[in-house]
């Protein structure tokens, strides 16, 4: 008998299933990925398609139920056996995590909350790491009117591409395409991250602090990814937003060192007292940044924030160390 659910109750009801998807999805990452784990992934998959498919069968006329509806099909087609190759159980993680973020999207408009995925993207992780290195090059040597010029124009330009895609779905489909290598699958719904990171730089800029906005560049762009691969691939303490304390360890220690390294690319007579001071902030800053980011993006909020910490010791000490 189909049920008369509002979108709202059903929105609810598929959050429980949804959140067991996104614990599977989890245990399909590459970095994570078990062969002898295949039976049990097997089972939790077909049991989520299952209560997925009871669901959406008992409805009419919800919009949420098509997106969820296409998970059922990717679930029912695409399932490998148990002694399916790696390969097959990669080739439906891509699909499923695809549709998976479809329903995020349309969960999130009912204000229902189920966590976007960060699946392990190496290529995504070297061009963070390039990225922040050529930031830096830029911070130290560009000059401070055509340093602001050029974060605003940036500033300006991604922010005109994410309203163009809103418009167009056709457009969107090109750019995730064009980016997809660096491309989580949940920022073909939402606004990406490399548009965040962009508005992070233009905050610094503006922030007129070099020193602190390298430190926060340098931070996010060597401690993100190390904290990523740790946590995905060592994480066994689960915090809170996906994170685990095993990453977030990592992220504090590498934002350390990231921030010495800052310091001193800008003053190499920096104080030792104060380039510890710097770089206990920093990582510090950044690994509860990190840790507390959930609606917020942590391209722009790690940087921001860490930035503005270390800019507050920085004139704290300003008498003491005006070079700085």
């Amino acid at each position: 008998m189909v049920s008369l659910m509002s979108p709202v109750q059903f929105a609810s009801a598929v959050r429980s299933p949804m959140l067991d998807l996104y614990e599977l999805l989890l245990a399909l990452d590459p970095a994570r990925f078990q062969q002898e784990a295949r039976p049990k992934l097997r089972e939790g998959l077909a049991s989520v398609r299952d209560r997925l498919s009871d669901i959406v069968g008992r409805v009419e006329g919800v919009e949420l139920a098509d997106e969820t509806r296409t998970i059922v099909s990717v679930l029912k087609d695409k399932l490998p056996n148990t002694d399916g190759a790696k390969e097959l159980w990669m080739t439906l993680r891509e699909e499923l995590s695809l549709a998976y973020e479809a329903v995020v999207a349309a969960l999130r408009s009912h204000s229902v909350s189920v966590p976007s995925l960060r699946p392990t993207n190496y290529v995504r992780n070297f061009f963070h790491v390039g990225n922040g290195l050529i930031v830096l090059l830029m911070l130290r040597f560009m000059p401070e009117k055509a340093l602001l010029w050029t974060a605003t124009s940036a500033f300006l330009f991604v922010w005109t591409l994410e309203g163009t895609r809103r418009i167009s779905e056709e457009w969107n489909n090109r750019l995730m395409k064009i980016f997809g290598a660096v491309a989580h699958p949940g920022e073909h719904y939402k606004v990406n991250s490399g548009t965040m990171y962009v508005s992070a730089l233009f905050a610094l800029a503006w922030l007129r602090e070099p020193t602190a906005s390298a430190i926060g560049v340098a931070v996010l762009a060597l401690a993100d990814p190390a904290a990523s691969i740790i946590g995905r691939r060592f994480g066994k303490t689960k915090l809170i937003h996906g994170r685990s304390l095993e990453g977030t360890l990592t992220f504090a220690l590498v934002g350390a060192a990231a921030a010495i390294g800052a310091v001193y690319f800008f003053h190499p007579a920096a104080p030792f007292f104060m380039t510890l001071g710097l770089a206990a902030l920093g990582g510090v800053a950044g690994a509860i940044t990190e840790l507390l980011s959930g609606r917020i993006d942590d391209n722009f909020s790690i940087p921001v924030v860490t930035a503005l910490s270390c800019a507050g010791l920085i004139h704290a000490v300003a008498m003491q160390l005006p070079s700085l």
